[in-house]
This record gives structure tokens, sequence and C-alpha cells, in this order.
């Protein structure tokens, strides 16, 4: 009987030392950085800002990274009102000189989509764009899809400080659409080499 008993007791403090140890696992990749908006800029009646991370981290091989950029919009109007799902990028380096924008078109004749922006509702126009490396070293590439079937990329991206704002325009005057043109105000962000492996967790 006494054997049973310290047998139990054995057991017992081997679960609870065991209990009061926690378990580990191997560190997933790190979680991306929010998604943040600029102050909203009101034009006709529609409320726009720009939508991104505020830290763009560089690739680590010869292998781009996808970066996601987009137009908020709010309809205060009393309307519902279509726009067409097409902007322009602004990217300004710290000391706001603005990065050239290079058009390619691909003459697809693709239809520009249009979406309705019904009163009181907000929408998003989303664009996934890529930060590739350049030839040089510490110099990337920022390239994006238009609405149309073409591309447009942006040179010299380095790392540092930068402002990031989205043109809108649509000069149609026609009634069914909302009217006007815009540029949001800007979001600040910072381009940031990734972390070295010794220094992930």
């Amino acid at each position: 009987m006494k054997r049973v008993l310290i047998v139990c007791c054995l057991f017992l403090l081997t679960a609870g030392a065991h209990a009061e140890t926690p378990a580990t696992y191997p560190a997933g990749p790190p979680a991306p950085p929010p998604l943040k908006e600029s102050e909203a800029i009101r034009v006709n009646g529609f409320d726009f800002q720009v939508v991104s991370r505020v830290v763009w981290t560089t690739p680590a091989r010869r292998r781009p990274v996808s970066l996601p950029i987009a137009l908020k919009i709010t309809n205060t109007t009393d309307k519902d009102l279509q726009v067409h799902e097409i902007f322009g990028i602004v990217l300004k380096d710290a000391t706001g000189g603005q990065l050239d924008i290079q058009q390619e078109i691909h003459y697809l004749n693709v239809p520009i989509p249009v979406r309705m922006v019904k009163k009181g509702e907000t929408v998003t126009l989303d664009c996934t764009v890529r930060l590739w490396p350049a030839d040089k070293p510490g110099v990337f590439r920022l390239i994006g899809p238009d609405a149309q079937g073409g591309t447009w990329q942006i040179e010299d991206v380095e790392l540092g400080r930068y402002t990031l704002s989205l043109n809108y325009e649509n000069g149609d005057h026609d009634p069914a659409f909302w009217n006007g043109k815009v540029t949001t105000k800007p979001l600040a962000l910072e381009v940031v080499a990734p972390p070295s492996p010794a220094t992930q967790p």
C-alpha cells in the first residue's frame, strides 16, 4: 500500500513540474506592419484617403516584396455616384522631391472598371505593387499595374523616409459619376532594410 502511494505522489509531482513549464514552438514569420490611412480630404462631397503600410521592408534576395496600396473613398452626398477604378501614385522623398513615374501601355484596350459608391458608403480601390531590387545595391524599383492592362514603375527608390499620395480625377461631367480632381493628403512612410538573420527571432 505504501508503495502505491509513493508512486502516485511521484506521478503528481512529475505532472506538476511539466505543467509549470510552458510549451515552446518555433517562431513563425513576423506579422506584416498594419495598414494606416492618411487624413481625409473632401472634394465635391467625397472624402479621399490613401491607405498603405508606413514601413516598407525591402526584399532580402532577388525577389520582390508585395505592398498593398488603396484609395479609400467615402460618399457624403445624398446621391449614389460611380467612380472609375483608376488612380495615380505620387511618391516624394524626404526633401519633397517627387520621384518620376514611367508608364508602360500595353494597348490591350481594356475598359476602365467602374465602382458604385452609394450615399454614406465607403469603398476602397485596391492595388498591389511590388518593390524589386534594381541593378545597384541599395536601390529598388516600385512597379504596379494600371487599370487598362499596362504597368508603371518608379525608379531609384532607396532606404529612407517618403510620403505617399494618390491622384484621382474624373472630368467626364457625367451626372452618374463623381466629377472633380483631388490629391490625397500624404501618408508618411519609411523604406527600411530587412532584419539580418542574426536579429530575427
